[in-house]
């Protein structure tokens, strides 16, 4: 909360708290989402799905193989909306860093409609 006072960014809500605890009471609510869990996040799509206003944009990191390093996530983005009956637009995928040999650390933004 003090980074956003100190950036005088407004119209923005730090919430703290259980991500799937805190969906439930914010369904359809937010037009960007950060999922920066370094790993796992993509446990968390199912929340995302719930809490994005069509046109959310969803900032999400993944780890995996340099040959592949998008493939598991991209997946679970795919899987996920079907289920939840919403279409999907990747904008943007770009490598963060090397984390071990043969595997990389990506970020992927994509928006939900």
């Amino acid at each position: 909360m003090k980074n956003i006072a100190l950036n005088k960014a407004g119209n923005i809500t730090a919430i703290l708290g259980d991500a799937r605890k805190v969906v439930k009471r914010s369904h359809n609510r937010y037009n960007r989402i950060c999922m920066p869990l370094p790993k796992g996040a993509e446990k968390f799509l199912d929340a995302a799905f719930c809490a994005a206003k069509p046109n959310c944009t969803v900032h999400i990191y993944s780890f995996g193989p340099r040959e592949n390093p998008c493939g598991k996530v991209l997946e679970a983005i795919e899987k996920q909306a079907e289920k939840s009956k919403r279409k999907i637009q990747i904008l943007n995928k770009k490598m963060v860093r090397p984390f071990a040999p043969g595997i990389e650390q990506w970020v992927i933004d994509f928006k939900i409609f």
